[in-house]
């Protein structure tokens, strides 16, 4: 059996609200509908869940690896004290060796957490920065 790739992305944001309490309020989840608020509005926060890898890890398990990224986003001019306070929550609630369950028998292993380099948008006046989580599950092909 494949690994249930809507039953990580709840394991991980369930251990992103749960853990992170300076998360921003104003969140969009992958794939609902969400109207950002204008450059001078509210700190949002966006993820994103996807496989990189699927292979197979002995004759009756499958290892799939994916990146679960936390995209910060915060109006220009606030100075960036709060957004590297959330992004550090972010670290923390997420380091390497955390284990979390995802259905019985199977647990999402997270085996590395980076922030990137903090950006600005040209189009719009977002000041961001992204965490990456990366993740590994494993699966019995015996279903």
């Amino acid at each position: 059996m494949a690994a249930d790739i809507a039953a990580i992305r709840l394991a991980l944001r369930d251990n992103l609200i749960t853990n992170v309490p300076s998360l921003p309020p104003l969140q969009e989840w992958e794939n609902r509908t969400f109207v950002p608020p204008s450059p001078e509005g509210d700190d949002w926060v966006r993820e994103f869940n996807s496989v990189v890898a699927e292979r197979l890890a002995g004759s009756n398990t499958t290892e799939t690896v994916g990146n679960y990224r936390i995209l910060l986003v915060y109006p220009l001019g606030q100075g960036t004290e709060d957004i590297e306070s959330v992004s550090t929550e972010i670290v923390a609630a997420f380091k390497p060796g955390l284990g979390l369950p995802v259905s019985p028998g199977c647990t999402v292993q997270i085996f590395r957490t980076e922030r990137l380099a903090p950006s600005t948008s040209a189009v719009q006046s977002w000041y961001t920065i992204t965490t990456v989580i990366s993740w590994r599950v494993y699966s019995s092909l015996l279903g």
